[in-house]
């Protein structure tokens, strides 16, 4: 699978795309939050570094986050014990744009959830079947139903997450 311009098009390309090419998942994280217009949706357990800390996808973050007032990026992690060792960019963003860029730990109900998932507004999305293994991964532009469902996932556990004062905290 290659991700190439004509299926990469958010709220177009309704291409679903299965890859085991940390690549590609990296390439198809800064696509899906380049092209976002208001809402950036992500639970990831650990906010995996070769994903979501690396500076093209860390600069798509901050770009939707100052180019729309209304904008609003939620990020949803289980365990943040690498994130309190090690740092991360997005947190030190978060900490930076507090009225857009939230970071919240999931209840303990949902520590167990196995997938991880980013959305793009209410088309696009990368979906991981586990968070230990990118193989699967499985993206689409534009899903709008697939999104939906996982955006109520999203929503059931942003309900029952809390902040956690360690990564409001870190100094990066």
């Amino acid at each position: 699978m290659t991700l190439n311009d004509d299926h990469t098009l958010l709220g177009i390309s309704d291409t679903r795309h299965v890859t085991d090419d940390m690549i590609h998942v990296r390439r198809a994280c800064v696509l899906l939050a380049e092209q976002t217009h208001y809402n950036l949706s992500l639970f990831s357990h650990r906010l995996e570094a070769e994903l979501f800390d690396q500076p093209p996808f860390v600069e798509a973050v901050r770009q939707l986050a100052t180019r729309r007032a209304r904008s609003q990026i939620r990020i949803l992690i289980s365990d943040a014990s690498e994130i309190r060792l090690h740092g991360h960019q997005l947190v030190n963003l978060a900490q930076r744009l507090t009225s857009n860029v939230h970071i919240r730990k999931v209840g303990d109900e949902y520590r167990e959830e196995a997938a991880n998932f980013l959305l793009g507004d209410d088309a696009g999305y990368l979906y991981l079947p586990d968070w230990r293994d990118i193989r699967h991964a499985q993206i689409n532009f534009n899903d709008r139903l697939r999104v939906r469902q996982l955006n109520d996932r999203f929503k059931e556990m942003w309900e029952h997450s809390r902040p956690d004062p360690a990564l409001r905290q870190l100094n990066l």
